[in-house]
């Protein structure tokens, strides 16, 4: 696809532009929070006198902050094999790599980070499960030099350069963990380059930890399906919680930034949705995640995906909050196997699609510990200041990070523990607007 075809196919052109101004009118009445973030009507100045202007393209750049870039991935099929093409947004261009590698390494399923943690943990401890899976997701990603070119570039930029990975396939692929490795520098004769003081030394390490990295996926609702509709949104207030209750331990760690008691079920916590609730910043969900390869199948707290198509949420969306889905696989997918050109579905897409301004959820099975502590971690550092999710996350897998990492010329006292935290803090997974945040208010001092 051309580039002027894949800016249509994601709505960025003049008559999406003006489409979607016209939804954000009718839309306005539904929050305070996104009437604020426009800019004030100054009806009584009489209308500009019209004016030329050129025509220029208007690609993502328009709807991205300049710092951030775009992965576009979708999976297609060629003689009965599955292939990705990925697509590059940076800087105002795009580019395309229709047959990256990716495709033919074998099974893009075996790459999941819920597969590599499950076969870690049901090996024997004798045989280093999870220092293994931490080299094999490594070196997985070696031979992928288009992808690697592109974040170069990235990771060149000034600032803090970020990425959104808008990703529709069903093969749940770690892009946190692409491990990145700097080009080794070449003179004209293919000598390696002297140093200079001038150069900055390229960083090395995983994605997830040299910069933030957002998710998205395509929202089934209307044109929101074609075009990256994440809205940069800032939250402020408590939390609105269920936990399960096979989950509480009697310390009630959450209880002071609670708008009101905890549900104890899914169907209980639907209900509330249903009804006027007081302003919250935060939904946490903390239960129970099964993923199934079946959406009748695949559950949250008990309840299928299908199921939750019952329940339109309304007090989700008419506070536009953000939600933590901190139970197992909840950011997994599934595809209907009846129908192979589907694009994947999953929950975050769910909650989005209910009007949540941004998901927070996990690619596979998480520690309940790890789940309990990330939960408070981002509570407290919430309440101490206004908190971006994507610096959040980023700031999580770069500690973890650097505890599995070699130290070079030290004794390695790198134990399973310190690779299998390593590799569930990568579990978590952001989807939204790279500049999204949340406030979080207590009840009580602490």
């Amino acid at each position: 696809m051309n580039e002027s075809g894949m800016r249509g196919f994601l709505g960025a052109d003049r008559a999406a532009e003006r489409t979607a101004e016209r939804t954000a009118e009718r839309a306005a009445h539904r929050t305070a929070d996104r009437v604020a973030e426009r800019p004030a009507e100054r009806s009584a100045e009489p209308p500009p006198p019209p004016s030329a202007f050129e025509a220029r393209p208007a690609g993502l750049a328009d709807a991205l902050p300049p710092d951030v870039a775009l992965l576009r991935v979708t999976a297609t099929s060629r003689g009965g094999h599955e292939q990705l093409t990925l697509s590059w947004h940076h800087g105002g261009t795009m580019r395309t790599a229709p047959d990256e590698r990716l495709s033919v390494q074998g099974p893009l399923s075996e790459l999941s980070l819920a597969a590599l943690v499950a076969r870690a943990a049901a090996e024997s401890e004798g045989k280093h499960p999870w220092r293994a899976a931490y080299y094999d997701v490594m070196n997985w990603w070696l031979p992928e030099t288009r992808l690697g070119e592109w974040l170069r570039e990235l990771l060149a930029a000034a600032g803090q350069p970020r990425l959104v990975v808008w990703d529709n396939t069903p093969y749940d692929i770690p892009w946190e963990l692409l491990y990145h490795q700097p080009a080794r520098p070449t003179g004209r004769d293919g000598d390696a380059a002297e140093d200079t003081q001038d150069t900055v030394p390229e960083r090395q390490g995983w994605l997830g930890e040299l910069i933030p990295v957002v998710r998205w996926v395509s929202v089934y609702d209307g044109a929101r399906a074609r075009a990256y509709s994440a809205e940069r949104h800032v939250g402020e207030g408590g939390v609105l919680m269920l936990e399960d209750e096979r989950f509480t331990d009697g310390r009630d760690d959450f209880g002071r930034y609670l708008v009101e008691p905890p549900t104890r079920t899914v169907q209980a916590l639907m209900h509330r949705l249903d009804q006027p609730v007081e302003p919250f910043g935060l939904l946490l969900i903390r239960c129970h995640g099964v993923h199934s390869p079946m959406s009748r199948h695949f559950s949250l707290g008990g309840l299928s995906l299908n199921e939750y198509t019952d329940f339109p949420m309304t007090a989700l969306d008419v506070h536009r909050a953000p939600v933590l889905l901190n139970a197992c696989s909840s950011g997994r997918t599934v595809r209907d196997p009846r129908r192979p050109d589907a694009a994947a579905r999953g929950f975050p897409e769910l909650f989005l699609r209910r009007g949540a301004s941004a998901v927070i959820a996990t690619v596979g099975d998480i520690d309940l510990n790890h789940s309990h502590d990330f939960a408070l971690r981002l509570l407290h550092e919430a309440e101490e200041a206004p908190t971006r999710f994507a610096d959040a996350l980023h700031r999580h897998r770069g500690h973890y990070a650097r505890r599995a990492r070699r130290t070079p010329g030290a004794e390695d006292r790198r134990g399973e523990a310190d690779f299998k935290l390593f590799l569930h803090s990568f579990l978590y997974v952001y989807y939204g607007h790279p500049d999204s945040s949340l406030r979080v208010v207590a009840r009580e001092a602490p």
